[in-house]
């Protein structure tokens, strides 16, 4: 599988490339012909590449200045967005947008509460000046490379030539469902490369392995536990006033048998504080 292949050697572009072909699927699922003429024209001849946005979460942050999301107006011919939405992936590489939006206000389509008939699907020119990025919004230790940043949308006009599907398409007929095969070959694909890199690491090391009873023994003497009670006893005493704690762990009897001693006889704290 295609997917999975570019995901076992870079996740970032995976998901990248996953966005594209979602977004293709979506045009040629929902996209009237004329639309799919014009834009599938620009994929194959100028190499244009898509992206689905969607990211409007109404959960802000402690540390953001201010809210994101979108307000849709609808004008003669078309729409207006203003506002911002985030985990913009490939914002930076994109030529075209699928906007999940609402009309009832910010929160998109998967995070709206309004009508579902208020939910739009507009394509977005992103080579429109009035859109613009901000990469500060991005800084991950992990898929970095996606370059999923805030986008801003400063009264871009969108033509109702650019508005595919029929209002709430995208929720009533579980559009979302159909991208789940192609976001699990992507991740399924970067769990075979780590796997692959652990497995190759680990046989390169040539260690042999060490014997269970050789870990036994290291285990009982760092218990520092008297010889009576032993590695493994279940039912060990874990303070010196011979309170049996059946099942403990012989770490947890250990660990629980140092707080008893450090702690002052007036106070109750740690594993001890359940047995007064």
């Amino acid at each position: 599988m295609i997917t999975k292949e570019i995901a076992k050697s870079d996740l970032s572009l995976a998901r990248c490339w996953e966005g594209h072909a979602n977004s293709l699927s979506l045009l040629d699922g929902i996209a009237t012909p004329d639309q799919k003429a014009r834009w599938f024209a620009g994929v194959i001849e100028r190499g244009d590449k898509w992206v689905a946005w969607s990211g409007e979460p109404q959960a802000r942050e402690p540390a953001a200045r201010q809210q994101c999301g979108t307000t849709i107006t609808r004008v003669a011919d078309g729409y207006i967005v203003e506002g911002t939405k985030v985990f913009a992936t490939s914002a930076t590489a994109a030529q075209w947008a699928i906007l999940l939006v609402s009309l009832d206000g910010p929160g998109g389509i998967r995070h709206a509460g309004g009508d579902v008939d208020s939910q739009l699907l507009l394509c977005c020119d992103l080579s429109d000046p009035s859109v613009t990025m901000d990469s500060s919004w991005w800084d991950p230790i992990g898929m970095r490379g996606t370059v999923s940043y805030l986008v801003r949308f400063n009264r871009t006009f969108i033509s109702e030539t650019n508005s595919i599907g029929y209002p709430g398409q995208y929720v009533k007929e579980a559009w979302q469902t159909y991208f789940i095969p192609h976001y699990a070959a992507t991740f399924l694909g970067a769990a075979e490369a780590a796997y692959d890199f652990a497995l190759d690491y680990v046989t390169n090391q040539k260690k042999r392995a060490i014997p269970t009873s050789s870990i036994t023994s290291r285990r009982c003497r760092s218990t520092s536990r008297p010889p009576t009670y032993g590695c493994g006893t279940s039912h060990a005493s874990g303070r010196p006033d011979g309170v049996r704690r059946p099942g403990w762990p012989v770490a947890a009897h250990a660990m629980s048998s140092s707080i008893w001693r450090k702690t002052p006889s007036n106070t109750v704290s740690g594993p001890a504080a359940r047995d007064r």
